[in-house]
């Protein structure tokens, strides 16, 4: 995503034409209520507003948001500051985006892994195949799993981490048929300890590989499987967690 998010900012400048000029342009990312984990999804759209700065000269800033009424209130805040390009990271964003959007017509947004319920002349979404990199780790887990049963472990359930689910279940009945998946959702992105107590659950009932798409979650589920004896294993997602 880093690279999707410095294609944009390039994008936006050569289509205003401040490429080479001496006005500053600014843009701001405003996170989901995850934050910047060092471990995930933000982290990756962030690392993208640094590379860009250093690459283009652009000036940077990040807010992060700490409760949901935040996300208005930062979208809004940002407009009013002049900002040339406002990202918002997270589906949890869309509803504050189409906010602020109508709002404010002269000021440009991104929304990422979401899809506005209309279209916006100042919105631009991008969203991403997440099944089909899903269905690589579904077949890796039914190639690999000793036990025949496999598990995953979502986040809020909603129709994105679906995506996560199905596409990994199709990888896994791709590498066998006979190999059996069970799945539970924390219904937060934000607890790693329910990650890491949904995971002992799910390694109770037989299950030795578990791929987690549940943000914060997902540390607790990688913490809880590095106790673990040697067989039982942990995918995770947006960005390299084998650390």
């Amino acid at each position: 995503m880093s690279r999707l998010l410095k294609i944009l900012l390039l994008g936006i400048l050569l289509v205003s034409g401040l490429m080479g000029s001496t006005f500053a342009f600014k843009a701001a990312m405003v996170t989901d209520l995850t934050g910047l984990t060092g471990h995930g999804f933000n982290d990756i759209a962030w690392q993208g507003f640094v590379e860009a700065k250093k690459e283009f000269g652009i000036d940077i800033r990040l807010v992060e948001s700490r409760e949901q009424a935040d996300y208005i209130v930062n979208l809004s805040k940002l407009a009013e500051e002049g900002y040339d390009v406002i990202v918002g990271v997270g589906f949890l964003l869309t509803d504050a985006i189409e906010t602020v959007a109508a709002k404010y017509p002269n000021s440009s947004f991104a929304l990422i892994d979401a899809v506005t319920s209309k279209v916006y002349p100042n919105v631009r979404c991008y969203t991403f195949h997440e099944n089909e990199s899903s269905f690589l780790a579904g077949y890796l887990a039914g190639m690999v799993t000793r036990k025949k049963k496999v598990s995953f472990i979502g986040g809020m359930d909603v129709p994105l981490i679906r995506k996560f689910e199905a596409g990994y279940r199709a990888g896994v009945e791709t590498a066998n048929r006979n190999i059996k998946v069970i799945s539970a959702y924390t219904g937060s992105f934000t607890d790693p300890v329910k990650g890491k107590q949904l995971v002992k659950i799910l390694f109770a009932q037989g299950a030795d590989i578990v791929y987690a798409a549940a943000g914060e979650c997902g540390l607790g589920v990688i913490d809880a499987v590095k106790t673990m004896p040697t067989g039982y294993y942990v995918i995770g997602v947006d960005v390299d967690e084998d650390s």
